[in-house]
């Protein structure tokens, strides 16, 4: 029930290219609002993909993307949500997904280095997440900033003590039902 922390992996070459670079197994991060917090009936998902900072329905996002993990929050998101809609519509953050390769160099070679190519009113999924979480003062998540990549959130996730949601298993069922359907 309510807002839940969400991981995906896409099926799209740029979602490849994330996973490749990072060594990781997610490329995507994003809110999915369930059950109570379902918009106008709807199961949906908020989340900076290459249209920006928007909300689509769980339905369309599926179409590109496999949910990997949910994790279910500490506290209320809603409070940060509320707090990021005049975020809504920024763009996505082309330049600081390229330059995040810089950052991830600095990190292989043990130093720290700020990305060189974050636009600053521009988001990519996993710099959404984190500021979401900083406007809800969201516990623990000091240690994450606008270079964190999909997989720093997820190894965040389990470090904190986050638990999965059970609702993933009840989602990938009617995934594997929808894509076996013609």
């Amino acid at each position: 029930m309510g807002i839940k922390f969400g991981f995906s992996t896409g099926r799209t070459l740029v979602s490849r290219t994330i996973r490749a670079v990072t060594r990781s197994k997610v490329s995507h991060c994003f809110f999915l609002f369930m059950n109570d917090d379902e918009w106008l009936g709807t199961p949906m998902i908020l989340a900076a993909d290459r249209g920006g900072f928007n909300p689509m329905t769980l339905e369309q996002f599926r179409l590109e993307n496999n949910i990997i993990a949910l994790y279910e929050p500490k506290q209320s998101l809603r409070p940060g949500i509320q707090k990021a809609l005049p975020l809504l519509g920024e763009r996505y953050d082309y330049g600081g997904l390229v330059g995040d390769t810089w950052v991830l160099l600095g990190r292989r070679l043990k130093r720290h280095w700020k990305n060189p190519l974050h636009e600053p009113n521009a988001m990519f999924c996993s710099a959404a997440m984190v500021k979401v979480m900083q406007l809800d003062d969201y516990p623990d998540c000091l240690d994450l900033n606008q270079d964190t990549t999909p997989e720093d959130a997820l190894e965040w996730m389990d470090q904190t003590g986050h638990h999965l949601s059970p609702e993933l298993a009840e989602l990938s069922k009617s995934q594997v039902k929808a894509v076996a359907t013609p």
